[in-house]
C-alpha cells in the first residue's frame, strides 16, 4: 500500500504502507496508480476531484465517503464508505473480491481525455 501526498498526519510507520511526497510528475504518478490496487479519497471535501478520473483511466477503483458521495456521478468503479472501520473494510473486501468483474465494468466509464476535449471544443468553436 501506499499513501501519496501530504504528510502532515503522522501515521505509525506499517512496513506494509509506503509514504512518498506529492508529486507532478507523470511517469511517477502512473506508477503509483498501476503499483496499487484502489485509490482511496479521504476528502471531507471536494468538488470535482482529478484524481478520481485519473484513477479511472487507470482502471483502479475508487473508494470515496459519504461526505463527498456527489463525486460519484454515473462513474463505475467509485464505492461510497462510511468512515468506520468496518463499513470501510467490507468495501475494500468487497472490492478485492470483485477486481476482475469490476475492473471490466470500469472500462465502459466515458472519461472525456484532454485531447478528445480539445477536439470537441474546436468543432463547437467552429
Amino acid at each position: 500500500m501506499s499513501v501519496v501526498g501530504q504528510n502532515k498526519i503522522k501515521f505509525p510507520r506499517i512496513k506494509k504502507i509506503k509514504f512518498y511526497n506529492e508529486t507532478s510528475n507523470i511517469k511517477k504518478i502512473i506508477n503509483f496508480y498501476d503499483k496499487n490496487n484502489i485509490f482511496i479519497l479521504p476528502s471531507y471535501t471536494e468538488g470535482s476531484p482529478k484524481v478520481i478520473l485519473e484513477s479511472l483511466s487507470r482502471l483502479r477503483p475508487v473508494i470515496v465517503f459519504k461526505e463527498i458521495s456527489h463525486v460519484k456521478a454515473n462513474f463505475k468503479g467509485i464505492f461510497v464508505s462510511g468512515r468506520s472501520v468496518d463499513e470501510f473494510q467490507k468495501t475494500i473486501r468487497y472490492i478485492l473480491k470483485n477486481y476482475t468483474q469490476i475492473q471490466f465494468k470500469m472500462r465502459k466509464n466515458k472519461i472525456l481525455s484532454r485531447k478528445k476535449f480539445q477536439n470537441d471544443l474546436m468543432k463547437i468553436i467552429k
